[in-house]
This record gives structure tokens, sequence and C-alpha cells, in this order.
């Protein structure tokens, strides 16, 4: 379980193909999560409520390791992580999240 401690921590850095790796899989597991969620959604009352659940576990799961690998990909492209805020901005926050992964890795002389 160490080895996945990574993708929820905030400090470090993260390459470009782990930022889309991280994303992507985050994403494509939140669809599958969703999935199951409704499914238990046709199930009545009991059901509707199990469901948003497991669908609400798996948006804080999936968006805490987004926001991590974001954050971590901002400091290797040495810019500030505070840009990380642009991502949340409605109609517009996909533009950065895309500059994001594509930024090349800054070296910085420490």
């Amino acid at each position: 379980m160490d080895k996945y401690k990574k993708y929820f921590d905030f400090n470090g850095t993260a390459s470009r193909s782990e930022y889309w790796g991280v994303n992507i899989l985050s994403y494509v597991a939140l669809m599958f999560i969703v999935g199951i969620g409704f499914i238990f959604t046709l199930a009545g009352i009991l059901g509707t409520i199990l469901g948003l659940l497991i669908m609400l576990f798996g948006l804080v799961v999936a968006g805490w390791a987004s926001l991590a690998t974001v954050v971590r990909r901002c400091r290797d492209a040495n810019i500030n992580v505070w840009f990380t805020l642009t991502i949340f901005i409605p109609w517009f926050g996909f533009i950065p999240w895309v500059v994001f992964g594509c930024l090349k890795t800054e070296k910085v002389d420490e």
C-alpha cells in the first residue's frame, strides 16, 4: 500500500507521464464507480443511498489523487502551485489542466 501513498501526497514532484497516468486512471475509475453506484440507485431507497455513498467515495478518492498530482506537477514545472486553483474555474479549467500536463520539467538549482 505504500506504493500508492505518493498519489495522495502533495509533496514532491510528478513527471508528465505520471500526471497523465494518474489523471486518466482516476477518471476511468471514477466512471466505473459512478456506473456501479448508478446500478445501486435502481434498487429502491436503500440502494439509492448506498449508490450515492459509493459515488461520493469514488469522487473524493479520485479527486484527491488528481488534485495532489496537479500540485506536484506544478512544482515539477516550476510554476506556483496556486495556479492549481485555475482548474476549478467553470468552462475554463480544462485548459490549464491540459497545459499542466504538457509543460516541461524545469531544472531548479538548489
